[in-house]
């Protein structure tokens, strides 16, 4: 037989009043023969154990005096009844603390079966609060680990934005802008585009396959191989982009242990005496030409053909050449945006599927009068007011030349070689 042991707690002023309510416990216990044994003490004496379920018994003051003792009882997690003479404000504040707070008259077979079912639930708090006590030591552990990842992550964006160009090129005739949205912490896009001396612009917009860390790091990859790649071809010729992306390829082939592991990428030259550009692609979308005129815009896909990068060691690019006008403007674009614009549904199977996000880039270079850098914020403006524009689902970039109007015009003439 369990006889469980419980303390009447009282005020100095109640001592007669906790030995009434001790005995009418006793009395009225609901399983008899299992009477508690029961002793009386003050509130916060000696005696006064934490461990043990207990009864307050409050004096005229209330719980203010004794505002200390109950808040170690409650931090205990100790079951606990409080009896006094009036439920005040400070009393009812207790019932947020999951102790019942009742009048000294509160009839003893309720307070007694009160008393009876928080011991019977003791085990089952003492049960719960190990649990909890382990659960928020495995949950510390993990948010450690998702601030260090995370810590992590954004030291890799550093790192990747460390190869991102810091100022763009501009010419007389030309000049250059982008925009650049990672899906996440890294991107799995990449682009560039510098001055190789006063003559030559050179340029690539990369996108890895997939998204992520993995992505990221192939992007990385590739920008350090063109980086390294000879671009001059000698006597102020520069190397054939076709030739870049070959020998980017074989070197992205070599290396790779995961065949999983490729890439699209267009690379291109743009020459600022004589306005050609020069540029090949490895299965990326097509770049376009963007001219604007009386009658609106017109676009023009450059269409250099090739293999992604990083599948065949022998793969070859074809490019393509031409003249660039005053007032056209190059793209060079990632395919999230084909994502963000994406086709009707009754039109995604129809010969006109993929012009929806090509009306959207054309109206880059809509105004006369607008400059590069207004054109591209007002672009970017339209991909903020677009479904899921606060959780992308792939990166976007987007990298634009343009030839100023004040430009002279050479004839536009576009030319595919092998």
């Amino acid at each position: 037989m369990h006889r469980p042991s419980l303390l009447v707690l009282h005020a100095p002023e109640c001592s007669g009043e906790a030995h009434r309510i001790a005995r009418a416990i006793q009395r009225q216990w609901p399983r008899p023969g299992e009477e508690p044994d029961i002793e009386t003490a003050f509130i916060g004496g000696p005696r006064d154990d934490a461990s043990l379920p207990a009864i307050y018994v409050l004096g005229p003051d209330g719980a203010s005096p004794h505002e200390s003792d109950l808040n170690r009882a409650w931090s205990a997690r100790r079951a606990a009844i409080v009896l006094c003479p009036r439920v005040g404000g400070p009393e009812r504040a207790l019932r947020g603390y999951g102790m019942l707070v009742e009048a000294l008259d509160f009839p003893p077979p309720m307070l007694a079966g009160a008393l009876y079912a928080m011991l019977a639930r003791q085990s089952v708090i003492a049960e719960l609060h190990e649990e909890l006590h382990v659960t928020n030591v495995s949950t510390g552990g993990v948010a450690g680990e998702i601030e260090r990842f995370q810590d992590e992550m954004h030291l890799a964006a550093s790192v990747q934005r460390e190869l991102l160009p810091r100022r763009l090129p501009r010419t007389d005739t030309f000049e250059t802008g982008v925009i650049f949205r990672p899906a996440g912490f890294v991107s799995g896009d990449i682009y560039d585009a510098e001055m190789i001396d006063d003559r030559w612009i050179a340029f690539f917009v990369a996108d890895a396959i997939g998204h992520g860390v993995p992505a990221a790091l192939m992007t990385m990859a590739i920008s350090h191989g063109l980086r390294r790649l000879e671009r001059r071809a000698g006597q102020g010729r520069m190397t054939p982009p076709s030739d870049v992306l070959r020998a980017l390829n074989t070197e992205l082939v070599r290396k790779q242990d995961d065949p999983q592991r490729f890439a699209t990428a267009v690379y291109g030259v743009l020459d600022t005496h004589t306005s050609e550009l020069t540029l090949a692609s490895a299965g990326h979308p097509a770049p376009l030409l963007v001219s604007r005129g009386p009658g609106g815009t017109d676009v023009e896909p450059l269409g250099a053909g090739g293999p992604l990068l990083g599948i065949f060691d022998d793969a070859e690019f074809d490019q393509c050449t031409c003249l660039m006008r005053p007032g056209q403007t190059l793209l060079v674009y990632s395919d999230g945006f084909e994502t963000v614009f994406p086709q009707p549904a009754d039109q995604r199977h129809t010969r006109r599927a993929g012009e929806v996000h090509l009306k959207h880039l054309a109206g880059v270079a809509a105004f006369e009068s607008e400059t590069l850098r207004d054109s591209l914020a007002r672009l970017e403006a339209l991909l903020d007011l677009q479904s899921g524009s606060l959780h992308q689902a792939d990166d976007i970039t987007a990298l634009a030349i343009a030839m100023t109007d004040t430009a002279a015009s050479p004839k536009h003439a576009v030319a595919k070689a092998a």
